[in-house]
């Protein structure tokens, strides 16, 4: 789908033609993978190239504005989005042709896709009735959608030939250009040959099995023992999965290729490449003492995407966008691969022990939850640097400092800080809610607050759209009794006075725990001694 969407855009300018997309990224953040997501970019989209349509959007956003700040005080919804984008796209339609690409569908969820199916092919039907000229294409895996009412391609069955053009020119570009003896033409078809044959016309085979082709040749290996690996390389497209972990990654890597396996699977949202560097390096298996720097560290991003390549076998790709860089898998099989088994093998084919001695790769936790764990305690590591503390002691509070700008000084002065602040508590709930325990938070937090905990709170104060944004004065139980701690509360709370303690807000953790719907950590307090008549600032008295 990229590629058509590429080739149709490189004649935008020569016609009026409007040309709408969207990408669905199962492991992105949630405007890129949910139906409003989709909505809110296509109407921008659309907005941008059709002027006739600007009044209508105009219209619709100002009647909200007596509510106040957009993604603060309001949100728009599923159903309005739609039918706006649909009255939106049907008016321009009068007058524009319109070429709508939307792909994988199914990472957005089997009910989800299923819906926006019928939607599209509904909305294909409305703008035929209306006499417009506009064509839609959606892709997606087979399962979940049935193609019904529209023409249906199956990608398998028609694209030998560009598997082949693809396969030749790296072979070409990649061994033969920098080396002509690494094998001889008539051998370089052969291989092209078995490569499309065997790939069955799935293009994520031919290209993993083409890389590792490709690595086999820079490393001197003949031609012999290049196609006896070609050959044992399985057809199915999880069983090439297995095989990259089993037999194309080094063992030796295995333990490294664990931990940037469990971020690009379990992250809340993609990391960058600088990110992904100091979260590998804020291991426990790595960094020591709180004021101790990294021991295991990639200085440079270009040596941070060589390493995510060797590590993952090919499974990890980095995105170059105009903003960044988004470290994530190269197709979301992988993803329900690794967390069907892949992760639990690679745990159990990993040694790695911390500094004290400790295993990280014990399989006595459940694979999911020791692993949400292992991101929590290196988001908790980086948030225990000197750096990080002096940053949140030493930069103006936000009536001095505008927000965005203090948030922008944050991720240029602490690369890790961005997502270790805003996510390391829901890596400790889904880690406890997976039956990891969280009883370190305590130590390594403190109660009363330490020095890492009281600096978070403040950087949190200074930032937006922070998840359960502790108060000013929140201590770790407050913040535990929000984020379903138990184990965490079941420590803190023996002591009646923190039980009942009240926070800037005038909020216990009771307030907290009911506040957000944690029925059992709720009998907790209350068997603890919570007091129930305990009211907040924004109670009346």
């Amino acid at each position: 789908m990229a590629f058509i969407y590429r080739n149709t855009q490189q004649d935008r300018l020569a016609n009026r033609d409007l040309k709408l997309h969207f990408f669905f990224h199962g492991r992105g953040t949630a405007l890129q993978k949910t139906p409003i997501g989709m909505y809110r970019s296509l109407l921008h989209q659309l907005y941008d190239q059709a002027p006739l349509i600007r009044s209508t959007v105009r219209a619709s956003y100002l009647e909200k504005a007596p509510f106040g700040k957009a993604g603060t005080d309001w949100e728009w919804q599923h159903k309005e989005l739609e039918q706006l984008f649909s009255n939106a796209l049907l008016r321009a339609g009068q007058s524009r042709r319109i070429t709508i690409f939307v792909d994988a569908l199914d990472e957005a969820g089997s009910t989800i896709a299923s819906r926006l199916a019928n939607y599209f092919h509904d909305l294909n039907d409305k703008l035929a009735a209306a006499k417009c000229a506009a064509k839609i294409a959606i892709s997606c895996r087979h399962y979940p959608i049935v193609a019904v009412k529209s023409l249906d391609i199956c990608v398998e069955d028609e694209n030998n030939e560009d598997i082949r053009k693809y396969v030749n020119h790296r072979l070409i570009t990649e061994t033969l250009e920098p080396d002509p003896t690494a094998f001889s033409i008539d051998e370089g078809e052969e291989l092209v040959e078995t490569i499309v044959e065997r790939s069955r016309g799935v293009w994520q085979w031919a290209s993993l099995v083409t890389q590792v082709i490709i690595d086999l040749c820079h490393q001197g290996e003949s031609l012999i023992y290049i196609n006896e690996k070609l050959n044992s390389v399985p057809e199915d497209l999880g069983e090439v999965y297995e095989h990259i972990l089993k037999k194309v990654i080094e063992s030796r890597n295995r333990p490294r290729t664990l931990h940037l396996i469990q971020w690009d699977c379990l992250a809340e949202r993609p990391l960058s490449v600088t990110e992904l560097r100091f979260a590998l390096a804020s291991d426990d298996a790595y960094i020591g003492e709180p004021r101790e720097f990294y021991k295991d560290f990639s200085e440079t991003d270009m040596r941070m995407e060589k390493l995510i390549l060797s590590l993952s076998g090919g499974l990890v790709e980095v995105k170059h966008y105009e903003d960044g860089t988004a470290v994530q898998f190269i197709h979301q099989s992988v993803n329900d691969f690794l967390r069907s088994s892949g992760l639990h093998y690679l745990v159990t084919a990993s040694t790695l022990v911390t500094k004290d001695g400790k295993d990280l790769t014990s399989i006595t936790d459940p694979v999911i939850g020791q692993s949400q764990d292992r991101l929590c305690k290196s988001c908790i590591n980086y948030l225990r640097l000197e750096e990080v503390i002096h940053f949140a002691t030493s930069t103006p509070t936000p009536r001095s400092y505008d927000t965005d700008e203090y948030e922008g000084k944050l991720k240029n002065t602490l690369p890790f800080g961005d997502y270790a602040t805003k996510h390391w508590f829901l890596h400790a709930e889904k880690a406890e809610n997976s039956g990891v325990e969280q009883q370190h938070l305590v130590e390594k937090l403190g109660s009363p607050p330490g020095p890492t905990l009281l600096s978070w709170v403040k950087i949190c104060q200074r930032m937006t759209f922070i998840s359960r944004c502790p108060s000013t004065s929140s201590t770790l139980l407050h913040i535990a009794s929000a984020s379903n701690l138990r184990s965490v509360v079941q420590i803190l709370g023996n002591d009646t006075l923190n039980v009942n303690e009240q926070d800037s807000s005038g909020r216990t953790p009771l307030h907290y725990a009911a506040l957000w719907g944690h029925d059992e950590l709720t009998k907790m307090l209350l068997q603890a001694g919570a007091k129930v008549d305990v009211k907040d600032q924004y109670e009346n008295t």
